[in-house]
């Protein structure tokens, strides 16, 4: 929606300033040494700038006439402020909001000039939390190494240091942007910068080539740096990171045995956490240096690695070892002899010479037949979905949803707790706003990451959340309901239902409490309410209802007034948002809601799962549903684990491979989200399907394998046949091929056991891929396993 408003006076003087001292023409180079006039001058142009916006006004911008048409004017505009005496904030904003970037170092030398303090807010305010930096990073190093700041302990930050001080040690090829950076600016205080970027966990590399060039030219002593590296793999919470931390130890540091020696403790918990790429390439060498007491644990871990590449390697060590103690070898004999029994018989020559190297006579293994558990259950209807219950608006009850929202990830979603939260938190302000803000005064303004909670805390404190004329909906109701918590009657967009659906007549409801009360509604809350609504629900009485409301409508960002919120609610039911018929294809905005700020037109917007908190009636596409799987993954799966219909094919499979695939801190949310899917229905038979050139296949058998002991037996079952046919499928056996039929035989109790419950079809025992890869020739590990597999299956039919 275009803005209907003109310059006000105070703008308008402030660009006569701008005019008057020859700004307009300049360039963007010389922002940071064109005058800026008197002190009057500059009274001037700071009142017409502190606030509000320019680019809306095109009368300013496109007059070919106008001495502001073309060139660098509008940047220059935002520079002039900045040099005038705007606030970091303020700055910020006007720095970066820019259609055309604004280079970084001309950013860093106009914050330049209004000296150290405002240099060190402008820094503050560039921070958006932990993880993201607002402004460009190499606008912020120069004003670091320039004022002597305190060092952002922020994730953005810090890989883009490591990334310049990579390319000015000769690590990676230079770009551009280094020929305008002070000499040598990423490597003031190296060693205080590599301690901040560990601590807040950015990529591995450059960082850890960087450290060991640092270590080698004298600027971190060795030790710290090693020890820097060891915490960062133990405490890394991906598994990526994990294992480069692990290939950084052993390549780019080279770890020493004496280090090892030193560092024996962390590295066992680090191998102890996987993947298996620790295990392999720091066990080895770890079992040929510790002591006796540590032995065991290595071994341990190693052995129940995930990969044979892994216990195999650990075994080879070990026999290069002199045999332990007795209560050594005592405790791990067992594990030992396990081993030498292996089908696998690679592992059980090397495990043999162990035994033999280390004079060790353990009980024979026996194996015993393996008993059916039960974990073959039939698949569970779907599920009705539950409405979203409120507590009573008490301080314990806000404080305990609040708790429950302060250990989640930094990068909050918006899912049925945060909406609980919400709702709660508002109505207790509604009941009792100096309770409220009592209660909730906890809130320390580091909760940038989750909107919910930076708008409650705005509230509290009474600060302004920022302008969202053009933000998306989410965005724009916290916007509008921010300054207004105490004095609504309800928010709008509180869903009905946990999958975040609203009934019509809730809707309806909600506004007759508005109405009743004289309220207007906010015009960010009322899109988010309307984006929500499931139309097909609506009657005629949810009609009529709206039909004899009239409730007025507020935004932060633009006016509205005169327009009636019932009157919009009552057209959307009729004419609501439509699913585009491809991802890629723009939303399109409906008659009804033309009247309104157009808030789907942000850039990068696209049907997937991160507008499944907006759009909970749309079934979402059968493709492209792909995003990261950071730390806030597997709350999204949670979340859409709510759902009232089954999951498409495409969501249930990126589901499954957020169990291996998906940042640590996300996994437990992850497997959650696939058990309750399950539990819900919305994992239908056959819904997960096999890539024919699958990859990955270990990990996938081996979380199929751990979640049949939640009962999905049958769904790894299937999932499980699918991998190992299209591994037949292909001339040579893709790697993990192996370890997938060997987790069907070990499901094979429970499968026989549900056939002959009648639980599940006896063409589950089929298993075709199995039998073609077992009548193949030679003795490849997969076909053997096939061939052992086969002896107990029913004949083909």
């Amino acid at each position: 929606m275009s803005s209907n408003r003109t310059p006000g006076r105070a703008l308008l003087a402030a660009i006569d300033v701008f005019r008057e001292l020859g700004w307009p023409g300049a360039t963007v180079d010389e922002a940071a040494t064109l005058p800026i006039g008197t002190d009057q001058q500059q009274a001037t142009a700071l009142k017409g700038l502190r606030s509000g916006t320019w680019l809306e006004f095109e009368e300013l911008w496109d007059d070919p006439a106008s001495d502001l048409q073309g060139g660098d004017c509008e940047k220059l505009l935002s520079l002039f402020a900045v040099r005038v005496g705007v606030s970091a904030s303020r700055a910020r904003k006007v720095l970066t909001g820019m259609p055309v970037m604004i280079p970084a170092n001309v950013i860093a030398e106009v914050v330049a000039t209004r000296g150290a303090e405002f240099a060190g807010e402008f820094v503050a305010a560039a921070q958006d939390g932990r993880r993201w930096l607002r402004v460009d990073p190499a606008a912020v190093r120069p004003l670091v190494a320039r004022f002597d700041l305190p060092i952002p302990r922020n994730t953005q930050y810090a890989f883009a240091w490591s990334r310049a001080a990579a390319r000015e040690l000769g690590l990676d090829s230079p770009r551009d942007e280094d020929a305008a950076s002070s000499p040598d600016v990423s490597q003031h205080r190296f060693a205080e910068h590599v301690e901040s970027a560990i601590e807040v966990d950015p990529e591995p590399q450059p960082l850890a080539k960087v450290m060991a060039a640092g270590a080698r030219g004298g600027r971190i002593e060795r030790d710290r740096v090693v020890e820097l590296a060891v915490s960062a793999l133990e405490t890394a919470t991906r598994t990526q990171d994990r294992t480069a931390w692990a290939n950084a130890l052993a390549d780019d540091l080279e770890i020493t045995a004496a280090e090892l020696v030193t560092h024996t403790d962390p590295l066992i918990q680090a191998m102890a956490q996987g993947p298996a790429v620790v295990v392999d390439r720091l066990a080895p060498r770890l079992i040929t240096t510790v002591d006796d007491q540590s032995l065991t644990d290595v071994l341990t871990i190693a052995l129940n690695a995930k990969t044979k590449k892994a216990q195999r390697a650990a075994l080879d060590a070990a026999a290069t070892r002199p045999g332990p103690a007795p209560a050594t070898l005592d405790a791990v004999d067992d594990l030992l002899a396990e081993h030498a029994a292996s089908s696998d018989r690679a592992i059980a020559k090397a495990a043999q010479a162990v035994l033999d190297a280390w004079g060790a006579s353990p009980t024979p293994v026996v194996d015993e037949p393996v008993q059916a558990r039960g974990l073959w259950q039939p698949t569970p209807p779907v599920w009705d979905v539950p409405t979203l219950e409120l507590p009573s608006p008490t301080p314990d009850a806000v404080l305990d949803i609040l708790g429950t929202l302060l250990r989640r990830p930094e990068d909050g979603i918006d899912d049925v707790e945060t909406e609980r939260f919400l709702a709660l938190a508002q109505q207790f302000a509604y009941a009792n706003a100096s309770l409220a803000q009592e209660t909730l005064s906890s809130l320390d303004g580091d909760e940038s990451g989750r909107r919910a909670l930076r708008a409650v805390r705005q509230w509290v404190t009474g600060e302004r959340y920022p302008d969202q004329a053009d933000g998306e909906p989410a965005l724009a109701r916290m916007t509008d309901v921010s300054p207004r918590f105490d004095s609504l009657p309800c928010l709008l967009s509180t869903p009905t239902w946990v999958d975040l659906r609203i009934s019509p007549a809730d809707l309806a409801s909600r506004l007759d409490r508005y109405a009743a009360a004289g309220v207007a509604a906010c015009e960010g809350d009322l899109w988010m309410a309307l984006t929500r609504l499931d139309v097909a629900l609506a009657t005629d009485d949810d009609r009529r209802v709206l039909a004899g409301l009239t409730v007025e409508l507020e935004s932060g960002s633009v006016d509205l007034r005169g327009i009636n919120a019932a009157q919009i609610a009552l057209a959307y039911l009729d004419d609501p948002i439509r699913e585009p018929a491809s991802p890629e294809d723009p939303f399109a905005l409906p008659a009804s809601l033309a009247i309104l700020p157009n808030r789907l037109t942000e850039r990068g917007w696209r049907v997937d799962v991160r507008t499944a908190h907006l759009f909970p009636t749309w079934p979402l596409p059968s493709s492209e549903l792909t995003f990261d799987l950071h730390t806030d993954a597997g709350l999204r799966f949670r979340q859409l684990a709510r759902r009232a219909t089954p999951f498409p094919t495409a969501l249930a499979n990126r589901l499954l491979e957020a169990q291996h695939a998906a940042r640590p801190g996300a996994l437990p949310d992850a497997r959650a989200a696939l058990v309750e899917a399950w539990e819900r229905g919305l994992l239908p038979p056959g819904v997960i399907t096999v890539d024919p050139k699958p990859s990955a296949i270990a990990a996938k058998a081996a979380v199929l394998l751990d979640v049949s002991e939640d009962g999905l037996a049958s769904l790894a079952w299937d999932v499980l046949d699918q991998l190992t046919t299209a591994a037949a499928d292909v001339r040579s056996v893709p790697a993990g091929t192996v370890e997938s039929v060997e987790a069907l035989r070990t499901l094979l109790p429970e499968a026989h056991a549900a056939v002959a419950a009648q639980v599940a079809d006896p063409r589950v025992l089929e298993l075709s891929g199995v039998r073609q890869l077992a009548e193949r020739s030679g003795s490849a590990k997969a076909v053997v396993a096939a061939r052992e597999l086969v002896k107990e299956l029913p004949p083909a039919a």
